[in-house]
């Protein structure tokens, strides 16, 4: 993903060969470390830094389906519109404002946005403390957070999740997604199974206590789909065109339960890219990003 010296003031002077300039943004560095929060990146494509001044940029356009900006809320997410950033998100984690920032997007396939230029910056009391962006030419850029289970969850535009943020102490770090969700206030739990080949993730899920629900849909003429209904007979739908989506159910041990389980790819290779749940019948706050 090409990347502007607008972030090259967010970056070590190491990424800057990879770097294209922008017209209005000065050369400098990510601020040094100051005593307080350590911040850490653990996860390969990314890199969160010590900044404590956003810098301004020129807005771009925002094309087709890249119609997913929102008005910024919180005086964090303000002051990002002022200097010409786009705000894609806001979310609360622990003590930091969140912000889900970018310049433009560009339209893709399926509905989908290439956000150009997305970060993600942590505020406290009204303090730029640190940005996460996406970094070096196998990146992805960010296209959603959420607040899951003590952790900020980091969606991209497939949607599939790309890592957590967690706070241990003062040591903030971007991490691998690892140790499932607890869900319906903590009656069952969700493992990691993001990217997982399904026939891999369902066997986690059965597992964790999660029982395949027959589907009563009606089932498509497409070979492949029908022979993946035989395998897996809580496949709901696929969609024949785009990035493939396909939707399974499951329920929990009290039969109301339900876990939707999204997949990317051909429905005989399809990895699993999120979930949602319903407690009780009931939706639960998706966690699952855009």
């Amino acid at each position: 993903m090409k990347r502007t010296a607008l972030l090259l003031a967010l970056l070590a002077s190491a990424c800057a060969q990879a770097q294209q300039p922008a017209n209005n943004v000065a050369e400098a560095a990510p601020s040094p470390a100051p005593t307080g929060y350590a911040l850490r990146s653990n996860v390969a494509g990314a890199s969160l830094v010590r900044v404590t001044e956003l810098p301004a940029t020129t807005t771009l356009p925002a094309e087709g389906n890249c119609d997913h900006f929102v008005e910024p809320v919180s005086p964090a997410a303000k002051l990002a519109a002022q200097k010409g950033w786009r705000v894609l998100g806001e979310e609360r984690f622990k003590q930091f404002q969140v912000v889900l920032i970018a310049r433009g997007g560009d339209a893709m396939t399926s509905g989908r946005c290439n956000y150009i230029d997305s970060n993600l910056a942590f505020f406290e009391g009204g303090r730029l403390i640190g940005i996460l962006y996406p970094k070096g030419k196998d990146s992805t850029p960010i296209a959603g957070i959420e607040p899951v289970d003590g952790h900020l969850r980091v969606w991209s535009t497939d949607p599939m999740a790309l890592g957590q943020v967690n706070l241990t102490g003062t040591n903030l770090s971007y991490d691998e997604i690892s140790g499932g969700d607890r869900v319906c206030g903590g009656k069952y739990n969700v493992p990691t199974v993001f990217g997982l080949p399904y026939a891999e993730a369902r066997k986690k899920l059965i597992a964790a206590g999660w029982r395949a629900l027959p589907s009563k849909e009606e089932v498509s003429q497409i070979a492949d789909y029908a022979a993946a209904r035989r395998r897996f007979p809580e496949l709901d739908t696929c969609a024949g065109t785009g990035y493939g989506e396909c939707g399974y159910t499951l329920t929990a041990a009290d039969g109301v339960t339900t876990l939707g389980v999204v997949t990317l790819g051909d429905v005989d290779d399809a990895t699993v890219s999120g979930y949602d749940v319903a407690c009780d019948g009931k939706p639960e706050q998706d966690p699952n990003g855009p």
